[in-house]
């Protein structure tokens, strides 16, 4: 829960319920002889789901409705001590910190950000909530009026205060404020959830569950919760022996005493002396005559009459031990007929059960120490035994995830783990060697795949003869996978030369065989007698059915006449040849220049346009893939067009072989061992 407005509109709702549950006096409930409140019930919700100040606000709201309630409602025996504003409001201003202080240390050890988690978490601040309120409350009494709850020399501070918190009911104030917590949390819940559904991504991490989920913190969520279970039951199983114990002794120390003094007052009337009328520390047996009370133990009584001492007393039946509130105090008692007088024994409950309060107090605080020892050991030895291996048996993981192979999983100290260590190990064995299968195999196809491509470019030069003879050589150096480049040159009839370069995208077989495709296409069409322009469109056309992986081609496409050396081509977005006139340098033929078209395969509807120019005797012409000026260096510098200008015009004396052989070395020396990603292709005419 994290909307501002929506926390206020939370904490204004409880308010009003509190000032309700005050004004209706339904704030205090009770079931037989047990009396709770379930006025705290809001603090706790309000820290929990709106946060510290709204729960100082919901507190001091609760403090103010004790205060006029005992002004209101002075039913209870004790409703004038909360009269006073220091024990009254001041201790309830103190529940929202401890409750807050115990949610946020709870959350921390075990909120697993689960749904469960939260109520969990939520459940033990209600339950430290209920603690502080009556510890505070009772405390705060001790504190300032130990003679209203009973505090005499005989019985310690401690003892009244453990016997005053548990007097409280406690458990039925527990129950009541995790079960209202756990309600009011699932409901915020499910709104949460609705809004987080309606607003969608916008809704924000709080109404999120799908985060991180630590086993460490879901053990200890189940962990918490099964121990703090079983330490509830066992005290509240304890509580309840111990205290029909404690009921039964007192039982028979009323009888016994009851018996002595009924024969004393027998024998002797009201001459006995007051210290024969006590009974244990604080007991005492009245003797009234005609509801006259005549002699009392060591208590000094304000009152004179027993109807006046004892309440209901008219109720309260003859020869049978019972609990009975005398002069507001509550405990237990047995009334007695003897000789005309009416001897009331008594015993109160601070002294019944003051064994049992010592016995839990020290049980609890025991509880508590060997609670939090075997939580800690418990989960530390989960976290070492499980949860460290389970990060290692990931961190092993991750580095095979991350391509790590030789990783080894060496998770040891039971046979779970080392068989899933064993388990991991052999999975990730078996897969290296599926892995060199597949390397392997590829390898293979791939070598074959070379072997095809190769195969299928002409080897050597091509001569052709006529008015102007010509001599035509290609040269292409794969790249480490399989290319898409080509090249090819062919007679067409007896003076004709057609010759062509073409670079595909992407790599691999698929590529290869996209090449494959185009080279045939675009010879086939040459030889049918298509212009350059022509037989591109038609290729155009083929290539773009069934191209399902988008793949396309840069192609330049030559058709020289050997006759009269007019050269006519077309260019499908391919790289600039460079032309070299008979004594003069070479020069890059530029687009600008000579009109080029789109790729091959990118649309059927593209149109390409012829260009013509004239070759002389010892003219040159140098065409390349994009993988010779794209050439990278160590610096990822590109080896360019200026380099490859510069180099041409250096060797452009040599034989065609021996000019592509110093290109070659060119590129390889500012490679400087550069891995080559690109396949490497050139084609060289010269005019005889």
């Amino acid at each position: 829960m994290s909307d501002t407005r929506q926390k206020w509109i939370l904490t204004a709702i409880l308010a009003a319920i509190e000032v309700f549950l005050t004004v209706t006096n339904l704030g205090y409930h009770t079931v037989g002889s047990i009396a709770f409140t379930v006025l705290h019930i809001p603090i706790f919700i309000a820290t929990i789901l709106a946060g510290l100040p709204q729960g100082v606000l919901i507190a001091g709201i609760f403090g103010m409705s004790s205060l006029i309630s005992a002004y209101i409602f002075p039913g209870g025996v004790l409703d004038y001590l909360f009269r006073d504003p220091r024990i009254s409001v001041v201790p309830r201003l103190m529940i929202p910190f401890v409750v807050f202080i115990v949610h946020k240390a709870v959350c921390y050890i075990a909120d697993d950000n689960t749904l469960s988690g939260t109520v969990i978490c939520s459940g033990f601040a209600a339950v430290s909530g209920v603690i502080a309120n009556a510890a505070f409350v009772v405390s705060s009494v001790a504190i300032l009026m130990p003679e209203a709850i009973g505090i005499t020399e005989s019985l310690s501070a401690s003892t009244i205060v453990i016997t005053n918190i548990i007097a409280v009911n406690i458990v039925f104030e527990i129950i009541a404020a995790v079960a209202a917590t756990w309600i009011t949390v699932l409901i915020m819940e499910l709104i949460d959830r609705r809004r987080a559904a309606a607003e969608g991504p916008t809704a924000g991490p709080a109404c999120d569950r799908t985060g991180d989920k630590p086993i460490k913190k879901t053990f200890r969520k189940w962990l918490l919760l099964f121990m703090a279970l079983t330490c509830f039951s066992m005290l509240v199983f304890l509580y309840y022996l111990f205290t029909n114990q404690d009921r039964e002794n007192a039982e028979i120390l009323l009888r016994e005493k009851s018996e002595d003094i009924s024969r004393m007052v027998g024998n002797s009337g009201v001459d006995v002396n007051k210290m024969d009328l006590t009974i244990g520390d604080s007991g005492y047996a009245v003797i009234a005559e005609d509801n006259e009370i005549l002699v009392t133990g060591l208590n000094a009584l304000e009152v004179g009459r027993l109807t006046d001492l004892v309440r209901d007393y008219e109720q309260v039946p003859q020869d049978t031990a019972c609990g009975m509130n005398v002069n507001g105090v509550p405990g237990f008692g047995i009334v007695k007929i003897v000789n005309n007088y009416t001897i009331l024994f008594f015993v109160p409950d601070s002294e019944t059960y003051a064994e049992r309060d010592r016995t839990l107090g020290m049980l609890f605080s025991g509880l508590i120490f060997l609670f939090v020892i075997l939580f800690e050991l418990i989960s530390v030895l989960v976290e070492r035994n499980v949860v460290q291996k389970i990060q290692e048996v990931n961190g092993s993981l991750s580095e095979i995830r991350a391509g790590n192979l030789n990783e080894k999983v060496t998770v040891a100290g039971n046979t779970e783990f080392e068989e899933l260590s064993l388990g991991i190990n052999t999975t990730v064995d078996a897969l290296k060697g599926t892995m060199r299968e597949i390397a392997e195999k590829n390898r293979a196809e791939l070598e074959f795949a070379r072997e095809v491509q190769t195969a299928v470019l002409p080897s050597g030069s091509l001569t052709g003869h006529g008015e102007f003879g010509c001599t035509v050589l290609g040269y292409m150096r794969p790249a480490r996978e399989v290319g898409g480049d080509f090249y090819d040159y062919f007679l067409i009839g007896e003076d004709k030369l057609g010759f062509v370069i073409a670079d595909v995208s992407g790599k691999g077989i698929p590529a290869a065989l996209f090449m494959m495709r185009a080279m045939t296409l675009i010879s086939n069409f040459v030889l049918e007698g298509k212009s350059p322009a022509e037989a591109l469109q038609r290729a155009n056309v083929e290539l773009c059915e069934n191209n399902d992986k988008g793949m396309f081609v840069t192609v330049w496409l030559g058709i020289l006449e050997l006759q009269t050396g007019t050269l006519e081509f077309a260019n499908a977005a391919h790289n600039p040849p460079l032309l070299k006139k008979s004594g003069e340098p070479f020069a890059y033929m530029d687009h600008k220049t000579y009109r080029r078209g789109l790729v091959l395969a990118g649309l059927p509807e593209t149109r390409y346009r012829n260009n013509v120019i004239s070759l002389g005797r010892g003219d040159m012409l140098f065409l390349y893939t994009d993988g010779v000026t794209e050439a990278a260096n160590t610096k990822m510098e590109l080896y360019g067009e200026q380099r490859l200008l510069a180099c041409l015009e250096a060797n452009f004396m040599l034989e065609q072989e021996d000019l592509i052989r110093e290109v070659r070395a060119d590129i390889d020396r500012f490679a400087a061992g550069m891995e080559q990603y690109d396949d490497i292709t050139m084609l060289v005419l010269k005019m005889a």
